[in-house]
């Protein structure tokens, strides 16, 4: 009976200090209700692209650049499409990202997910169909300045199947 009695009471200690960390990644995440801003926000974003008149290149990469620009600590947001009919290992993807004090956009019609170095932030949530974090992962930018990053990523289902994929880089640490 002691033994329980203090396994609770040793449980609920340890979610009453985890309830107040303040190591780096935690103290940057702002938390509503159980989710974070950066899963509050890219849900979001995803739900305006869910408006099938509002899925074309304007919208997208306006959705992204929102997503980068109204979050300091979003490294870069990512759209990609489901896999190619002809090659399903090629989606259509955009990304937006800081580098300085500017926003890039990039678009790659020919993505391949399967031979890029960090795949999970796709891979993952696509076969799986559901919103994950990657584990963290070094990156370096055109400059060479690496930066230490964690991704969000959503994908958005309809009738049973992903449609597209939306992500975004929460930036742990610049190296």
């Amino acid at each position: 009976m002691y033994k329980s009695i203090f396994s609770i009471v040793l449980v609920v200690i340890l979610l009453f200090a985890l309830s107040f960390c303040s190591c780096p990644f935690c103290e940057k995440l702002e938390y509503k209700d159980t989710q974070t801003t950066i899963e509050s926000e890219v849900e979001k974003a995803a739900q305006t692209l869910k408006i099938p008149d509002q899925l074309n290149e304007d919208h997208i990469i306006k959705t992204l650049r929102d997503l980068v620009e109204h979050n300091a600590k979003i490294f870069g947001a990512n759209f990609a499409s489901t896999p190619s009919p002809e090659d399903p290992n090629i989606i259509h993807a955009y990304y937006v990202y800081r580098d300085n004090n500017e926003i890039i956009t990039l678009h790659n019609s020919t993505y391949n997910y399967e031979d890029a170095a960090h795949n999970s932030w796709y891979k993952k949530p696509y076969l799986l169909k559901k919103p994950l974090w990657s584990t963290p992962y070094l990156d370096a930018d055109a400059s060479g300045k690496e930066h230490f990053l964690i991704t969000y990523s959503y994908p958005v289902i309809q009738n049973g199947n992903v449609v597209f994929i939306i992500a975004a880089d929460y930036l742990l640490n610049t190296k």
